[in-house]
């Protein structure tokens, strides 16, 4: 059973998060909703229902199966999502995740959404098998042991065009983005999915399809949130339904701060087996600090604890305002 004052907690949590823009009993509805089909989840009793209006199987796969699989998720090759800013970027990375964890629990999912969940003090609600990731070091160290524990790691970066990125990484795109995907590959990861804001923020080998798998865009038509990219069968995704609550003041960007080209010297296996062991063993020789990010990160966290103060305020303010009565 949750616990009811993490239940309100959190409800008023995101209630301020959102701006007040949504009806506090809209987010309740939506926290309460979270942790039934968490239950669910957890006792092997969710499905994904097909949409009345799409085909319910396209070549004998379901149309939710078939996008995560071949379009946003193949293994071990990267696909792009572009969406302007305001069009619910971070809203179609959770519902992504969302589906792809009912769909294969046998995967690990990292990302660098912020989760509520990923705070300790709401960790009752966390998804399984979905993990915080804000730096390639950690993505490495934590997709190979994903791989030596006969898991199977599946990445999600939302803000792309925000990371920094070294000189030397940005000396050589191709080369630099060639080598890491190299790397990702050996460990057999679906995708990486990685998000940016504008065609032009796309780094030229990704861009230009040389080294990645589809260039998807997300729009919103009709009120409604659609995927598009070429040749895919049906033209586009529908974004509907249930989608796990979020921070959209938790800016979270993602820290290249690993020398890949170092890194995949060190690597003389084929084996993934192998290969991730090598990773463990050679990934702290291969990491570079980023002063920027420091102070990027350091600015996040101000975001994060600014907004924690808010609620606090708040708080104490109803407080105040139910012992006055």
């Amino acid at each position: 059973m949750m616990d009811e004052e993490i239940i309100k907690e959190l409800t008023n949590i995101i209630f301020e998060d959102r701006d007040r823009k949504i009806p506090i009993n809209q987010v309740k509805a939506w926290v309460l909703n979270h942790v039934k089909y968490l239950e669910a989840l957890k006792n092997n009793q969710i499905v994904l229902a097909e949409r009345i209006n799409q085909t319910e199987f396209v070549e004998g796969k379901s149309l939710a199966k078939l996008w995560i699989n071949e379009y946003l998720l193949a293994r071990g090759r990267a696909s792009v999502l572009v969406g302007p800013p305001r069009t619910g970027k971070s809203h179609f990375i959770s519902w992504l995740i969302w589906r792809t964890r009912i769909l294969h629990s046998d995967w690990d999912i990292y990302t660098n959404i912020p989760f509520f969940f990923f705070d300790e003090k709401y960790k009752e609600l966390a998804i399984p098998g979905v993990y915080q990731v804000i730096r390639l070091s950690d993505l490495l160290k934590m997709s190979a042991n994903s791989t030596l524990n006969n898991r199977i790691p599946a990445v999600i970066i939302d803000e792309m065009d925000q990371a920094v990125v070294s000189q030397e990484f940005a000396k050589s795109e191709y080369l630099s983005f060639n080598t890491l995907l190299n790397i990702l590959g050996h460990l057999m990861i679906q995708g990486p999915l990685l998000v940016y804001h504008a065609p032009n923020d796309i780094p030229k080998p990704l861009r230009t399809g040389a080294i990645s798998n589809r260039i998807l865009l997300l729009s919103i038509h009709d009120g409604k949130r659609h995927i598009f990219g070429p040749n895919t069968h049906p033209s586009d995704l529908i974004v509907s339904g249930f989608v796990p609550p979020y921070s959209t003041l938790g800016i979270v960007g993602f820290e290249i701060d690993v020398d890949v080209r170092k890194l995949e010297k060190k690597i003389n296996a084929f084996n993934k087996i192998e290969v991730a062991q090598q990773i463990l063993d050679n990934i702290e020789y291969c990491r570079y600090e980023s002063e920027i990010q420091e102070k990027k990160s350091r600015k996040s966290e101000i975001y994060r604890q600014n907004a924690l103060k808010r609620w606090e305020k708040v708080k104490k303010q109803k407080e105040a305002e139910t012992n006055a009565l």
